[in-house]
């Protein structure tokens, strides 16, 4: 998405947000007021309860309720009685109920932090000092990670934005929206997944010109993470594309249209020709992906036509690639519908393409393919790697004219290692009776900058190549939309 349709799309949700409810204008106003700095401590330990026991204090509802936990015996060795001065319960509010055991463990060891770094009354919290010290937002989750047992994960990030720090929240609804609208590749909820998420959000925020937490609250209440009454959340597990208005610059509208609705629905057959995928087909009109899907599927079931399936799939999936990596048992247990036999169809089909896309090679004697270059190995490789978890290792053996004799798959790894030894390679290559080899393999990280095991392991082919006489070419590490090649940066002299 080019930087002119994400400041439009952040915009919009922005207008959609403040329009539907005018406390969204309040709350970011209070946003931008919110600062840790020059903050007490026990600023920071309302907020660490808070959020532990899942109270939102931001309303007068969750006040009071914040009142009442902090009201309770077992939080009187974490708060002195100054700081708990206004933060009693009323008479006429009722105990908050026992902290659970799940919770207390983790959330006694995270305010102890405060008691083993008490700072002096009326000066600012030491810890506020702290946050200023780290040079990103990811830096400072990574250590609230550390020393506070309750704020493992998004956690960390979700406090960050409660203090005041300038940080989006990783919020899955919220993947799920920028995932859909084509601003975000990782859907995994890992804290890979949470950065490339806060980092995403940071830059929609620096575009348009806001902070990462404004950004973030907006996105919120826009795919329904976060609720207000007034408005109401579009990108929901089933969108609401109909009445979006982001429609025009979002990728998963492009393929998937809108929804149908949920009143009952005709059968494709019953559809007019105009509108039915496979005759579109024949007629030369583009399809969507869910329409080309429902033409591999043909039919439905009882209760969905071929092309809700299709979109449950891809809605399920995200995307094509994603579709392309999954076992067909993984596709069956997603879509209620899908079967064994439909889910191997559609992986049969995908596999298609994905050979489709790979160089055309002439197998016939004295006409193998010549290798050229690099980049023409990324080419071929590319698609057959993209989808792989584990490191694999390729090796192909040349003649004298440099036209690939085989190609032979010499290890596979495990996810960040590929175990080669110079042995098993070469024992391939001296019975091919090649006069010249190129190895390949992946880096399923997508990432193709060599390790210092990679380097090694170059240096070690390329000795032994020299001492059996068989040259090495290269060694191609393929990535996800890039390659490194040794024989390019000069490495293999």
């Amino acid at each position: 998405m080019k930087d002119l349709e994400v400041i439009e799309c952040a915009e919009k949700v922005r207008r959609y947000c403040v329009e539907g409810s005018p406390r969204i204008a309040a709350r970011l106003e209070e946003l931008r007021a919110l600062s840790f700095r020059g903050r007490p401590d026990v600023f920071f330990k309302s907020r660490l309860v808070a959020l532990a026991l899942g109270i939102d204090d931001s309303l007068p509802a969750g006040k009071r309720e914040l009142r009442r936990a902090l009201s309770r015996a077992e939080f009187a060795e974490h708060f002195s009685a100054e700081e708990l001065t206004g933060l009693h319960a009323r008479e006429a509010e009722e105990p908050y109920p026992a902290i659970a055991i799940a919770h207390s463990h983790d959330l006694y060891a995270s305010l102890g932090y405060f008691s083993a770094t008490v700072t002096p009354p009326g000066e600012d919290s030491a810890f506020s000092h702290k946050l200023e010290e780290f040079p990103n937002v990811h830096e400072a989750a990574r250590y609230l990670r550390q020393v506070f047992p309750v704020l493992r994960g998004a956690r960390a990030y979700e406090f960050l934005a409660s203090v005041g720090y300038d940080a989006a929240v990783p919020e899955n609804p919220t993947r799920r929206f920028l995932v859909r609208l084509g601003l975000l590749k990782n859907f995994a909820a890992t804290n890979e997944g949470n950065r490339e998420l806060v980092e995403t959000i940071a830059r929609v925020a620096r575009l348009g010109g806001t902070s990462a937490s404004e950004a973030s609250l907006l996105f919120s209440l826009f795919s329904g993470a976060r609720r207000d009454d007034d408005v109401e959340p579009l990108c929901l597990t089933k969108p609401k594309c109909s009445i979006c208005p982001l429609r025009g610059i979002c990728a998963h509208y492009a393929s998937h249209g809108a929804p149908e609705p949920t009143a009952r629905r005709k059968p494709i057959k019953e559809w007019s020709a105009d509108d039915r995928p496979r005759e579109k087909l024949i007629g030369g009109v583009k399809l969507s992906d869910s329409e080309l899907l429902a033409i591999i599927l043909r039919t439905g079931t009882g209760e969905k036509s071929a092309l809700d399936l299709a979109r449950e799939i891809i809605d399920r999936f995200g995307t094509l690639h994603r579709l392309l990596g999954a076992s067909p048992m993984e596709i069956a247990s997603e879509v209620r519908g899908i079967g064994p036999a439909k889910a191997a169809e559609i992986k049969a089909a995908l596999e298609l393409g994905r050979r489709a896309a790979e160089p055309e090679a002439d197998d016939r004697a004295g006409d193998q393919p010549t290798v050229a270059s690099s980049a023409e190995l990324f080419a071929r490789f590319r698609p057959r790697f993209q989808t792989e978890t584990q490191e694999h290792f390729v090796m192909l053996a040349l003649n004298t004219r440099n036209r690939v004799i085989r190609e032979i798959d010499v290890s596979l790894g495990t996810l960040n290692m590929s175990l080669v030894h110079p042995r098993d390679a070469f024992k391939h290559a001296i019975k091919e009776s090649a006069a010249a080899v190129i190895f390949l393999h992946n880096h399923p990280s997508g990432d193709p900058a060599p390790s210092a095991e990679d380097r090694a392991l170059t240096r070690r082919l390329v000795e032994s190549g020299k001492l059996l006489g068989i040259r090495v070419l290269d060694h191609v590490i393929i990535g996800a939309q890039r390659y490194y090649s040794f024989a390019d940066e000069g490495e293999l002299d």
